[in-house]
């Protein structure tokens, strides 16, 4: 391993299942580097309990920024806190990579309304079923 460059172990971990890109992060530092870009990451999801347990967290591992879907549902109706709605909207911003996105049953109706439409407007696929939005919320997301 140690005479292979880095772009062929980058593509060999791109082959990976989840579970395996799991296990090579841990071998040693230099596949764990590797192992860890956010590329490689796109393409799982990650589950909804992991987000809404703790959002701040979420959005700092560096292995989530370039995700490409992401989908929140709560069983009930959920308000989040304003700090965590902050945090996931910043996030939503900075991940030009996010195609699809899939919020059920959260109370969103705390995001200003040009904050909300700039965070998801440019998804190709957005699902707010069960949402509490304003008509702010609608209007910015629709112009």
């Amino acid at each position: 391993m140690e005479v292979l460059p880095d772009h062929l172990l980058l593509k060999i971990c791109g082959k990976l299942r989840f579970e395996d890109l799991r296990i090579v992060s841990v071998i040693n530092s230099r596949l764990s580097r590797i192992s860890l870009d956010p590329l490689l990451w796109a393409r799982f999801p990650v589950s909804s309990d992991r987000i809404l347990s703790n959002i701040q967290e979420f959005t700092s591992i560096r292995r989530f920024k370039k995700l490409r879907r992401l989908e929140i549902s709560a069983l009930r109706r959920r308000v989040l806190k304003p700090e965590d709605i902050s945090t996931l909207f910043s996030y939503l911003s900075a991940n030009t990579n996010i195609q699809f996105i899939r919020f059920s049953n959260l109370d969103l109706s705390s995001v200003p309304g040009f904050p909300f439409s700039q965070a998801l407007v440019s998804v190709s696929s957005l699902s707010l079923q069960g949402c509490d939005l304003t008509t702010e919320q609608c209007i910015a997301l629709l112009r």
